[in-house]
């Protein structure tokens, strides 16, 4: 993983990324952050940090985040999230039909 990490550094550095009013959960600290310069810097550093899945789920739902959106195959996070007790649904996105489930729900 070092390797894939020293290939995909230099893209990174040259990704614009600006600060915004949106904060950003990290795999590498489990907590927020807004710092554009930082966030690079952690995108780079999860390739080889252990992943702090649920310290960043918790930080999410302790922010009154109201809907987690899980996309692709399967239901692992989404049971992960069950399993870590989060008071926020989880909704899954497996095929394009889900699309207009999920905008049924956000229109509720």
């Amino acid at each position: 993983m070092k390797e894939a990490q020293e290939r995909l550094t230099p893209h990174v550095k040259q990704a614009p990324i600006v600060k915004t009013s949106v904060h950003l959960a990290t795999n590498v600290t489990g907590s927020f952050s807004e710092n554009p310069e930082e966030i690079k810097e952690l995108l780079i550093r999860q390739v080889t940090q252990p992943v702090r899945w649920q310290n960043a789920v918790r930080t999410l739902d302790d922010n009154a985040i109201e809907l987690f959106i899980e996309v692709g195959c399967g239901k692992t996070l989404a049971a992960m999230n069950k399993r870590i007790g989060v008071k926020a649904q989880t909704f899954n996105i497996e095929k394009v039909e889900d699309l207009k489930l999920l905008e049924q729900e956000l229109t509720k």
